[in-house]
Parts: structure tokens; sequence; C-alpha cells
């Protein structure tokens, strides 16, 4: 990819992310975000681009140069088909999952569900549309791990359990 306008797109796409989740988390105009996606802008510089590459998950060299070796994903190549639907919590379809990420936690895929935060959460560390997997088997709370819970049909979306 070419331009820093197609790569800053595409990483919105795999993550299902729009202009405004992008310029709240990381403190930058509307006008702006638009400027980069509508590539009427230069791309951001220093902090900007290093909070941008954060969001969206990839290095800053990917995402300012398009550097093929840094890749977002990691070992997860473009056209890699080695993918498991898992249930998700927001609707009845499955999610495409990366098998690498479901051997990485060490879960077995029918006991993770996936869940795509909406709204405000009561932690920093998830944010309005981020997609997190639930390991539903887990009921026994560990200190520091983050936890979702079911109460009734509500998801309360981040507890933090500490000894």
């Amino acid at each position: 990819m070419d331009k820093f306008s197609d790569r800053l797109n595409k990483r919105m796409r795999e993550l299902n992310l729009n202009q405004a989740a992008i310029y709240r988390r990381i403190g930058v105009s509307r006008g702006t975000i638009s400027g980069w996606v509508n590539g009427t802008m230069c791309h951001p510089k220093g902090n900007n681009l290093e909070k941008l590459a954060k969001v969206l998950k990839c290095s800053v060299k990917w995402l300012a140069f398009g550097d093929d070796d840094d890749q977002p994903g990691g070992d997860i190549k473009p056209g890699d088909d080695n993918f498991a639907l898992v249930d998700s919590f927001n609707n009845n379809s499955g999610y495409p999952v990366h098998q690498l990420i479901i051997d990485q936690s060490g879960v077995a895929a029918n006991a993770i569900k996936v869940f795509s935060v909406s709204g405000d959460t009561m932690a920093d560390t998830l944010q309005n549309s981020d997609t997190i997997l639930i390991h539903t088997a887990a009921n026994t709370p560990l200190s520091g791990n983050l936890y979702a819970l079911m109460l009734g049909d509500e998801i309360v979306k981040s507890v933090s359990y500490d000894n």
C-alpha cells in the first residue's frame, strides 16, 4: 500500500473503527482525522503518529511508510485463512478469530466468546468499539485480571479484581 490514507483506512476497517473512535482516543480534531482518512492532509508526526499506531495496533513504521516487514498482525499474513468462527455476545453470527490468537490464549475456541465494547467503560483499558475475547469457562477471579460479567442481559464490561 503506497499511501498513508490507504493503510489508515485498511486498519480502521480491520478493527471496525470509525473516525470518531480514533479522534477521541488520540485527542485530535474531527477535521484532522478526516484529512488523514481522505488523504487531503499529510500523515501525522511524532506523538500523534505513535498514538494512532497504538490505537490501530500496528507499528509506527508500517503506518507511516508501509514497510511490509512491519505489517500488522505479527505472524498473521494477508490471505491467511486459518481462522475459527467464535460465537459473539453482540450477535448470533460467528466472529473470525485467527487460530494463532486462540492458540496463544491457551483457551479452547468453544470456551471463547467475542464482545464488541460499546459506550464508556469503568477502566481506560477498554474503549468504545474495542473487540475483546472472553473466556467463558473462567469462573474464579484471579488477582490483576480483567473480567466481563453477565448481569441478566447486560454485560459489565470491565471489572478488575485485586486481592
